[in-house]
């Protein structure tokens, strides 16, 4: 039944580039591929065109590829290009090659390397195996999304392919990403976890996470029917909120107000840094708005320290301690750009995107920052705070952004308003 599947899928052979090379052959004839007719009522307006990128380790994966290609086929989409990361000692089998039905491009993948006895994954082996062909990661990971582009899909689906995640992450952010695998289990509740599990799990969720990280949905395949919160079902209505009244905020007041807790506090620094909200006109919406909790930890044996910036999201970096009393702070990190609220459940969760900034403070005291977020309304943020900028005795703020869509916002603030106010275009 299988070689009858293959012999009916794979109408023509595509040609496997060798090991770093990601130009197709175009002298071949096109693969041709089975096309279902779809009634209007139930067709898509278009068909959607979309890429694989598929890890070659094992065969699982590429089974997983094989059969989705088929649903996506059946119902009228397009799957434009296939790219399976592999290594030279691990050829991509033929019955993939024949049965995708459309050409595959090998890139270099990260893989695992067993241990002595062969009964599990050795890290230490691992990390040096793939240590030794970091630079061709690097390479065609960068080819590969070259690749990727000139295709033009609406959307990637990912199989647990770190390499294209990653890159995928850092250069196709904004193309729709899909993650899918059997490994995303481990991040669902109703799962569970060996007993005796070890630090295996730990990496492998680590795993998981870095090659989906580009990822706007994740899919998790079981073959079991799993309770959708593993028995831990969320309470309903305003349990929330009164648990923040009852609970967490007396807690709160009584924390911070031992001296004990506020020297811990001031022993790492944390200060409360704010944006300088504006109204913007004419729109009457608040823009540069939202706060964040800044921790400052000195390094051993240098005048430098680490610095941690956390809010809806969370930026590390290194501060520098100038001699003239500033501060000149860099940090890189992830900041969410949309959150979620299923309305049956009340789980709230969120999307993130990389994000950094460069600050410039005196005492802890912000002076001036320059912000980049790479899909949230304020991808470019310029701010002043008052005290630097002075006409006339009197001392204002500044700031400067650019959204998603490259429209300029600007506003002015001053030290005694609890707002300002901006123009938008």
């Amino acid at each position: 039944g299988k070689r009858q599947e293959r012999g009916r899928r794979g109408q023509s052979h595509c040609a496997v580039p060798p090991l770093g090379m990601f130009t197709p052959d175009r002298s071949a004839p096109p693969a041709s591929l089975p096309t279902t007719s779809l009634s209007p009522a139930r067709g898509p307006r278009r068909p959607l065109r979309v890429v694989f990128t598929v890890l070659g380790e094992g065969r699982g994966h590429m089974t997983q590829a094989l059969a989705l290609a088929g649903h996506l086929r059946g119902a009228g989409h397009e799957v434009v290009g296939v790219f399976v990361g592999s290594s030279a000692f691990r050829p991509i089998p033929a019955y993939f090659v024949e049965g995708i039905g459309c050409e595959v491009v090998r890139h270099e993948a990260a893989m695992l390397a067993p241990d002595r006895q062969r009964r599990g994954i050795s890290a230490w082996a691992t990390a040096r195996s793939n240590a030794g062909r970091l630079g061709l990661m690097v390479r065609d990971g960068l080819q590969l999304t070259q690749q990727i582009r000139r295709l033009s899909p609406d959307l990637v689906v990912n199989f647990y392919d770190l390499v294209a995640g990653l890159a995928g992450a850092l250069l196709l952010h904004d193309v729709p990403q899909i993650a899918i695998a059997h490994n995303y289990l481990m991040d669902h509740p109703g799962a569970g976890r060996p007993a005796s599990a070890g630090r295996g799990p730990a990496a492998l969720r680590a795993l998981s996470r870095a090659n989906s990280m580009a990822a706007r949905r994740t899919l998790a395949l079981s073959f079991d029917r799993l309770d959708p919160w593993g028995g831990c079902h969320p309470v309903q209505g305003n349990a929330g909120i009164v648990m923040d009244l009852l609970f967490f905020d007396p807690l709160g007041i009584a924390l911070f107000s031992s001296d004990r807790v506020a020297h811990v506090v001031q022993r790492f620094g944390a200060t409360l840094w704010p944006s300088q909200a504006s109204i913007v006109v004419p729109s009457g919406a608040l823009y540069n708005n939202g706060q964040a909790v800044v921790f400052k930890v000195p390094l051993p044996w240098t005048r430098h320290e680490f610095f941690l910036r956390t809010g809806v999201g969370v930026e590390g970096g290194v501060s520098w301690q100038r001699r003239d009393g500033y501060d000149v702070s860099l940090s890189v990190g992830m900041q969410s750009f949309v959150r979620h609220l299923d309305p049956g459940t009340q789980f709230e969760s969120a999307e993130f995107s990389l994000a950094g900034g460069l600050w410039v403070d005196r005492d802890n005291v912000l002076l001036a920052s320059l912000t980049l977020d790479q899909r949230t309304d304020r991808r470019l943020g310029l701010n002043v705070y008052p005290g630097i900028l002075r006409v006339g005795g009197v001392s204002f703020g500044s700031w400067l952004l650019f959204d998603a869509e490259g429209r300029p916002y600007f506003g002015v603030t001053g030290r005694t308003l609890g707002m300002g106010l901006g123009v938008g275009f």
